[in-house]
């Protein structure tokens, strides 16, 4: 929040900190998204409190997502923190894309499988939706996150806009705060909200 980037915020429910610190971004004018824990492929990733599985009845999907979406109700928009197994699962995101569109939110769809179908059954809905283009820091080290972003940034220069995902991790940080003024220089960012109509064509 202190880096002088329009950076959108993506917050995990039911942690320490996820209601204070998604009000305090909100009210720098960020994005807000809900970061939706869902159920990966492999079980030995804990996606967390309030977590979808496929387990879950229909009824229990919606009764957790709502409870989710409860811990971050400044939310204009929802992804997925983990999920390879549920994304895959076109039923399932029908539920979960069906209450996103009743609550009038969008979705962007974090790609953590190649088998999402989130971005495909979100935009056959009728929601908008994107999808995340590059994820910056996989590889923990500021130099490789730099690589990235370059990537991010000649995209959004073919294509016009671009999407990237990252996380709070100190190198992350550093990366973003010796790259923050040639992204300032070389693209306007904006707030996630801005690019859900092109995202979604």
């Amino acid at each position: 929040m202190d880096l002088d980037l329009n950076l959108s915020f993506s917050v995990l429910p039911y942690q320490t900190f996820s209601k204070q610190l998604a009000a305090k971004a909100a009210g720098l004018g960020r994005d807000i998204l809900l970061h939706l824990p869902m159920e990966p492929q492999d079980h030995k990733w804990n996606p967390g409190q309030g977590a979808l599985f496929l387990s879950m009845s229909k009824s229990k999907i919606i009764a957790v997502l709502d409870g989710d979406l409860a811990q971050v109700p400044m939310a204009i928009g929802v992804n997925n923190h983990m999920g390879s197994r549920f994304t895959a699962n076109r039923q399932a995101m029908g539920i979960v894309l069906k209450r996103v569109r009743d609550k009038g939110l969008f979705w962007v769809d974090s790609l953590t499988s190649p088998k999402s179908v989130g971005f495909e059954v979100g935009r056959g809905m009728g929601i908008k939706t994107a999808k995340r283009d590059v994820f910056l820091d996989n590889i923990q080290k500021a130099d490789k996150i730099i690589v990235q972003l370059n990537h991010l940034l000649n995209l959004a220069r073919r294509r016009g806009y671009a999407i990237g995902i990252a996380h709070p991790h100190p190198e992350t940080l550093k990366a973003l705060r010796r790259y923050q003024e040639t992204l300032r220089q070389e693209v306007k960012l904006v707030g996630i909200h801005e690019i859900m109509n092109k995202a979604a064509r």
